[in-house]
């Protein structure tokens, strides 16, 4: 009985010592996605005219809390009658909430360059070991509203490889690439148990949405690296 149970003590031992294995990282993206193009082009093609026509009204997306009578006012001075005139083309063009927010934060990024935000605290316990799959039809509301926390937090902890993807052209190998490379961040950001349906071409949107509403705001209030 004795040998039995320093055998067993032994052991336990270790089990204890020995290190978790390492959890595998979620999915790559394959190339089917390159066939996606179409639309985030004609996309940014319409955003940039937008921007470019109310530059300041732009900006103030990115200032008010989403939703608001404030933001609701940038939104209609952004969106409203001078949306249809710039609006040259609708074939091809796909567009959602996420997905126009992204497009113009991805055009004042590049006019407005500005400095890294410091590392925020995530709200929520992030321990990791959650999962996700990528699919190719765009997300349902509900879909689009779990990225925002998503971003928030591969903002606030991988700011270097959000900064990767969003350095590369949409619907390109390097983008490919990039999010290849982050996948375990990915799924560091998702809690432990739960799984997340990730379309590459949204999530980049929130990504720069939230990446460039970080900025603006650290720049504001002098908080920028």
């Amino acid at each position: 009985m004795r040998r039995l149970l320093a055998s067993a003590l032994v052991v336990a031992a270790c089990l204890q010592s020995a290190p978790a294995a390492a959890q595998e990282p979620g999915p790559e993206l394959d190339r089917f996605y390159f066939r996606l193009a179409g639309g985030p082009r004609a996309l940014a093609r319409w955003t940039d005219c937008l921007v470019n026509r109310s530059p300041q009204e732009a900006r103030a997306l990115f200032d008010h809390e989403p939703g608001s009578p404030v933001f609701q006012q940038a939104n209609e001075a952004v969106f409203g009658e001078q949306g249809g005139t710039c609006l040259f083309s609708t074939r091809s063009l796909s567009v959602s909430g996420v997905m126009a927010m992204g497009s113009i934060a991805e055009h004042l990024l590049r006019a407005d360059k500005p400095a890294r935000p410091h590392a925020t605290t995530v709200s929520g316990t992030f321990a990791g070991g959650g999962t996700y799959q990528w699919v190719w039809q765009g997300l349902q509301p509900r879909g689009e509203q779990l990225l925002g926390p998503l971003a928030q937090c591969l903002v606030a902890r991988h700011a270097d490889q959000v900064e990767a993807v969003l350095a590369e052209r949409p619907n390109a190998n390097g983008e490919r690439t990039a999010y290849n490379a982050m996948r375990a961040e990915i799924a560091d950001c998702i809690p432990p148990g739960e799984q997340r349906v990730l379309q590459p071409q949204q999530l980049r949107a929130a990504l720069a949405a939230t990446y460039y509403r970080a900025a603006r705001a650290a720049n504001a209030d002098g908080t920028a690296e």
